[in-house]
C-alpha cells in the first residue's frame, strides 16, 4: 500500500518516540482524521472510537481559572446547582450562557477501508457533545454494537445496530455525574467490562448525586469514584469512593480491579489502587482548595497518600505504591498478540502536558496478604504525550497522543507499536463462526463436539476470547449453564486450568443474575469448591457466593474465614458483607485485630464483614 502523507508535526512526534528493541512504530492516524483525543476503544474488527474535545477552557472549567465562583461550586450538591450556577455568572463569559455551547467534543469512529492498516476514514459515531452541562468526553467502550459513554452529566448506551460505525440511537441510562467543577480533567471515564459481564467506570473528585430507576439515591459531591452497572445501565452501585481522579480501570486476570490516581500537586505523589467494595481512599475535592501550612489538609497532615505513614488513618486504604505523575489510560495485558512474555502486565500512560517528559509505563502486580506489592516497573515507551492506551485484535499497541499543552489544539494522533512478528490475524474472529453457528444447540454438553470446543475456548490463552465465551455461555440457557458448572468442577479432563474454571464460575454467577427465576441449586452445587486444592478456586467461590448473596451460602463462606489464604479470607468476609452473619461476628473481629497492623486489604474486608453483619 501506498505510504500515506502526514502532517510534519505528527512525523515529527513520531520521531520522538523512544521504544524497547525489537518493537516497531508507526502513525495509524494523525489530523484531520484524529484530533484532540482524550480517550478511545478498539473493537473486535480493529476500529477506532476516538473520544475528542476542543471545549477544554471553552465550556469545560476549572477553579483555577475560574476563581470567582470557588465557594458556589463548593456548595454544589446537584447538577442542576451547577446549571443555576452558570446562570449566576453567565455575564462573566462571552456570550453569557452560548459560551458553554460554542465548542463540541465528539466521538468518531475511524476505520481502514482499503486493508492496509491504516486508518483512511472517519465518521461521527454519535451527534457531538456540547451542552452546557457537559463535561469533557472522556471514556467509551464497544462491544457487537453497543457503545457505553461517559460524559458528565450522563452514563451514555448508543446502539450501532448494523455496526457500520454510526450508531442509530443514544440514551442516557443514568444523570447526575459532575456536581461540581473542580480541576479540567476530573471527568467521567474508565470504561470497563467486567468479568461478572457489568460495566465499570468511574468518575472523578466532581462528585456526583443520582436517582436511580429503582429510586434511591447515589449521593457524594465531592468524591472522585468507582460505580458498576448492568450492561442495559440498571442496578447501578458505587464500589469505590475517596478517589482524586481515577482516570483508567483495568483488571487482571483473576477479576481485581485496579486504577492510577492522580497527584494533587502538593507533594503528594500519583498512586496505584485497588478498587474494593465499600472502599474509601481518603480524598476530598475540597483538599484542593487548602493551601499554606494545612496545605491539603489531612491529606498531606495525616499521610493518607501514602503507603505507609506513622498517622495514616486506618479507615482510608492505603495505595498499592507510588508510580508516575499524571496516571491517564491504563490497560491490562490480553495475554497474546504484542509482547506476550509481557502478559500478566499493566501499561499506563503518564500524562505531563510535555511529549519529552511523558511515557508510558509498563508494570507487573504479585499476591501480597489479601492484596498485591508491585513486583517489576519500566519505562516502556517514552517521549510521546500519551492520553490513553490500548491493544488491538491483531496483535498491537496502540496509544492516542495529545496535540499539546493541556487545552485544545486541534491536533492529534493514534500511534502503533508492534513485536517482530508484527500483526497478527484477528484473535477473536476465530471464535466468531462458531458462537454464530445456528446448530450448537443439537450438541450434548459430554460429547466432544460444539459445547466442549467452547469449554476449551473458555480456558484460552487470550482474555478477550475466554470473556466472549463466557459472555455467550452466560446468555444461554439451561444447558449452558449445566456446562458451566461442569467446568467449574473440573469435571472434564482438559479443564484442569484454572482460567477455564475461574471463568466458569464467574458465567455461572452471571447466568443467575440473567435468569433470577433460577432456584439457585447451580451455585449451591458448588459448595464442595471450599475444598478445592487451588487458592484461587475457593477464592473465586467466595466471589460469586458474594455477589449471589443468598443465606444458603454462608456456611460455605464462614467456613472460608478458617481458609489459610489471606486472599480468601478476604473475599469470603466482603461476600458476608453482601449476606450478613451475625454468627461470624466474633470470628471477623479475631481476624481484624490480627490484620491491623499488616494487612490493609484484609483488615478493610473483615470492617466491611462486621457492618454487613451488625444488626444491632
Amino acid at each position: 500500500a501506498q505510504q500515506k502523507e502526514w502532517p510534519k508535526g505528527a512525523v515529527e512526534a513520531l520521531e520522538r518516540i523512544r521504544t524497547p528493541d525489537g518493537v516497531s512504530k508507526r502513525i495509524v492516524a494523525a489530523g484531520p482524521l484524529v484530533r484532540d483525543p482524550v480517550a478511545f476503544a478498539v473493537d473486535a474488527k480493529g476500529r477506532a472510537y476516538v473520544c475528542e474535545s476542543e471545549r477544554q477552557e471553552f465550556g469545560v472549567e476549572d477553579n483555577r481559572s475560574s476563581p470567582f465562583w470557588l465557594q458556589d461550586d463548593l456548595a454544589l450538591q446537584t447538577v442542576d446547582d451547577r446549571l443555576a450556577m452558570f446562570e449566576k455568572h453567565k455575564d462573566r463569559r462571552q456570550d453569557g450562557m452560548d459560551y458553554y455551547t460554542a465548542r463540541e467534543d465528539r466521538l468518531t469512529c475511524l476505520s481502514d477501508e482499503d486493508g492496509d492498516g491504516i486508518m483512511d476514514t472517519v465518521r461521527p459515531f454519535t451527534d457531538p457533545f456540547a451542552e452546557p452541562l457537559d463535561g469533557t468526553l472522556a471514556g467509551v467502550l464497544v462491544e457487537d454494537g453497543t457503545a457505553w459513554i461517559t460524559n458528565i452529566p450522563h452514563l451514555w448506551i448508543a446502539t450501532d445496530e448494523d455496526q457500520d460505525g454510526r450508531a442509530e440511537s443514544r440514551r442516557s441510562a443514568q444523570r447526575g455525574f459532575g456536581v461540581r467543577i473542580a480541576l479540567r480533567g476530573h471527568d467521567m471515564h474508565g470504561l470497563a467490562r467486567g468479568p461478572d459481564g457489568r460495566i465499570y467506570f468511574s468518575i472523578g473528585d466532581r462528585g456526583f448525586y443520582l436517582q436511580t430507576s429503582d429510586g434511591r439515591i447515589l449521593h457524594d459531591a465531592g468524591s472522585g469514584a468507582v460505580f458498576r452497572c448492568e450492561a442495559d445501565g440498571s442496578g447501578l452501585e458505587v464500589v469505590h469512593v475517596g478517589l482524586r481522579n481515577p482516570q483508567e480501570l483495568a483488571f487482571n486476570e483473576y477479576g481485581d480491579l485496579f486504577t492510577g490516581d492522580n497527584n494533587s500537586d502538593a507533594g503528594d505523589r500519583a498512586r496505584i489502587v485497588q478498587i474494593l467494595p465499600g472502599g474509601e481512599t481518603g480524598w476530598r475535592m475540597e483538599y484542593q482548595t487548602l493551601e499554606g501550612s494545612n496545605q491539603r489538609g489531612p491529606w498531606n497532615q495525616e499521610g493518607i497518600w501514602q503507603v505507609e505513614h506513622p498517622v495514616r488513618p486506618r479507615w482510608a486504604l492505603p495505595p498499592i505504591t507510588h508510580l508516575g505523575s499524571g496516571p491517564s489510560g491504563l490497560v491490562f495485558h490480553p495475554g497474546t498478540g504484542f509482547r506476550p512474555d509481557l502478559a500478566g502486565s499493566f501499561f499506563m500512560c503518564d500524562f505531563r502536558g510535555d511529549p519529552a517528559a511523558s511515557l508510558l509505563w509498563r508494570f507487573r502486580l504479585e499476591p501480597e496478604g489479601a492484596g498485591y506489592r508491585l513486583s517489576e516497573q519500566e519505562k516502556f515507551i517514552e517521549g510521546v504525550l500519551c492520553t490513553d492506551v490500548d491493544f488491538t485484535p491483531n496483535g498491537a499497541l496502540w496509544i492516542s497522543a495529545w496535540g499539546g499543552g493541556w487545552v485544545s489544539t486541534d491536533r492529534g494522533r493514534l500511534f502503533e507499536f508492534t513485536d517482530s512478528q508484527g500483526l497478527r490475524p484477528f484473535v477473536e474472529m476465530g471464535v466468531e463462526d462458531l458462537l454464530n453457528r445456528k446448530d450448537l444447540g443439537v450438541f450434548p454438553a459430554d460429547q466432544l463436539a460444539g459445547m466442549v470446543t467452547l469449554e476449551r475456548l473458555l480456558g484460552d490463552a487470550d482474555r478477550r476470547v475466554r470473556q466472549k465465551v463466557q459472555n455467550h455461555l452466560a446468555a444461554g440457557g439451561e444447558k449452558e449453564a449445566d456446562l458451566l458448572v461442569s467446568i467449574a468442577r473440573g469435571e472434564f479432563s482438559h479443564s484442569k486450568d484454572a482460567f477455564s474454571r475461574i471463568h466458569a464460575l464467574w458465567g455461572l454467577e452471571q447466568w443467575s443474575r440473567k435468569n433470577p427465576q433460577s432456584t439457585g441449586e447451580r451455585l449451591l452445587s458448588l459448595s464442595l469448591l471450599e475444598g478445592d486444592p487451588q487458592e484461587e478456586i475457593r477464592r473465586q467461590l467466595a466471589r460469586i457466593y458474594g455477589e449471589w448473596a443468598d443465606p444458603r451460602g454462608k456456611s460455605v463462606l464462614i467456613r472460608l474465614l478458617e481458609d489459610p489464604s489471606a486472599r480468601v479470607k478476604s473475599m469470603a468476609a466482603l461476600a458476608l458483607a453482601r449476606i450478613g452473619a451475625p454468627e461470624a461476628r466474633e470470628e471477623l473481629f479475631q481476624i481484624g485485630i490480627s490484620a491491623a497492623t499488616n494487612d490493609p486489604i484484609l483488615y478493610h474486608s473483615v470492617v466491611m464483614g462486621l457492618a454487613g453483619s451488625c444488626t444491632e
